[in-house]
């Protein structure tokens, strides 16, 4: 059974000659398969793992993000000196609010007008503190850093920090293309409209300044294409998100005539003195773990790795959140230093690295957590998820999954029994076997996705049905 897995190469050698695959099968303290274990290779969203374990452990499961709206004085209905203090809660959005994302910052204003105010005094001060610093790693590509799966964190955010726009060719050759949707932003249109044999090739492109509502659109858009809509990242999130707020403040009656100023004050820490006029706490983090973990959300993965960065080290900050990790994979997980390196908190640079051995160990350190069923079937399975999505028919599992470019990685755990997998809790006897982590990483791979998940997938379902 398990010990003859490994002397029988069940894997078989990889079908393209320049693939580089790493992989790592365990049930307990027994090996059953082993291929470039400690070989460090780009695991993409498999990375993940890391940021909801990390989370978990530092901030706790039942842990709130909390936004606030405080004013230096308040007497006779008018408020001075209000902010709005962000907390980085990352669930602003449909996954959580069904296209109803701005109904936390409504809930805010009926909360500031329930407090006697009816008239704000001067500015609104949105205070970014929680989340400062570079937006994103200098590693990610300039696609990744644009569009919005790739949307910069920010201590405020609205739909992911992801905003809509719609393009179109120019009426003839030589005209700018056309924007049909300015998703809010000022655009300064720098592209073309070329010819129909230029079908397929255009070059388009945007330009974000991450400060200011502005972009510009560059390129070329062939006059034969159809109008496009894309999602890209939203400059100046923190600001957008106060002025959304203003104007939930006047649809409740509260008059404000200033202007809305983004700084950098407290990180979200109450200061004497103030009056505390609202207070907004998310769903607990467990609940945040499936569009983390199943759903392979790159946003709420960089803005739990700045919130760790901001509970250890005292600031919301890429390189905070990154050295508060890597002292819990060592210092708390178990991890050597020459077992990872670590770039960003989603996945998405290809200069993350870490070896299967590293996630296999860290998959069975979350295993002997209290915390280990909101962990586990946050994952992806196969009827949750980007499995459930994406991936051929599956096996009783309970994984996370990561592509990118030439990048295909399935790591988690292979559960007894033919359903979805209840995950038991620490201290509960298991039925079925004791569970198979696995960690499977495949690098440098020109074959097509498809395929490299077909073969994974068959191999697990082999495997699944061979253990238990």
């Amino acid at each position: 059974m398990a010990p003859a897995m490994a002397a029988q190469n069940p894997v078989g050698p990889p079908r393209d000659p320049g693939e580089i695959r790493g992989l790592l099968v365990v049930r307990g303290d027994e090996v059953l398969v082993e291929e470039n274990a400690d070989l460090r290779l780009t695991p993409a969203s498999v990375h993940k793992l890391l940021i909801g374990a990390a989370a978990l452990h530092h901030l706790g499961p039942d842990y709130r993000f909390r936004s606030r709206v405080e004013a230096d004085a308040l007497e006779a209905g008018v408020a001075t000196g209000v902010r709005l203090i962000g907390g980085g809660d990352p669930t602003w959005h449909e996954a959580f609010y069904e296209e109803d994302s701005a109904r936390p910052l409504r809930d805010l204003a009926d909360q500031v007008f329930a407090a006697g105010v009816r008239r704000i005094a001067g500015d609104l001060v949105v205070d970014a503190g929680a989340v400062r610093g570079r937006p994103v790693p200098v590693d990610w590509g300039v696609a990744d850093a644009t569009l919005g799966y790739g949307a910069a964190p920010s201590a405020l955010a609205i739909d992911r920090n992801r905003t809509t726009i719609r393009i179109g060719p120019g009426g003839q050759v030589g005209r700018p293309a056309r924007i049909l949707e300015a998703g809010g932003l000022s655009w300064v249109n720098r592209s073309v409209t070329v010819e129909a044999e230029r079908h397929g090739r255009g070059t388009i492109a945007f330009d974000l300044e991450a400060d200011r509502a502005v972009a510009t659109l560059r390129g070329e858009y062939p006059i034969t294409e159809r109008a496009i809509e894309v999602d890209i990242a939203t400059p100046d999130a923190d600001g957008r998100v106060g002025w959304a707020f203003v104007d939930a403040l006047r649809a409740r009656g509260i008059t404000f005539e200033g202007e809305v100023r983004v700084e950098q004050v407290v990180a979200g820490a109450g200061r004497p003195g103030t009056h505390e006029l609202a207070v907004f706490d998310s769903v607990p983090l467990h609940e945040i773990l499936v569009p983390l973990l199943a759903d392979s959300d790159n946003f709420t993965a960089e803005m739990l790795l700045r919130h760790v960065g901001l509970r250890v080290e005292g600031a919301g900050r890429l390189d905070s959140g990154l050295d508060a990790m890597e002292t819990f994979l060592v210092e708390v997980v178990g991890w050597s230093e020459d077992q990872f390196e670590l770039d960003d908190g989603s996945g998405l640079s290809p200069f993350n690295l870490l070896s299967p051995r590293a996630v296999a160990k860290l998959l069975r350190w979350a295993w002997e957590q209290p915390w280990r069923p909101f962990y586990f079937e946050a994952l992806t399975s196969p009827t949750q998820g980007t499995v459930a999505e994406f991936w051929p028919a599956a096996p009783p599992l309970r994984a996370k999954t990561g592509t990118i470019r030439q990048t295909q990685c399935l790591a988690g755990v292979l559960l007894p029994g033919t359903g979805n997998g209840r995950i038991p809790a620490v201290g509960e006897p298991s039925t079925g076997g004791e569970p198979v982590f696995f960690a499977w990483m495949v690098n440098h791979a020109k074959r097509s996705r498809s395929e490299i998940r077909r073969e994974v997938m068959a191999t697990l379902r082999s495997w699944q049905s061979t253990l238990f």
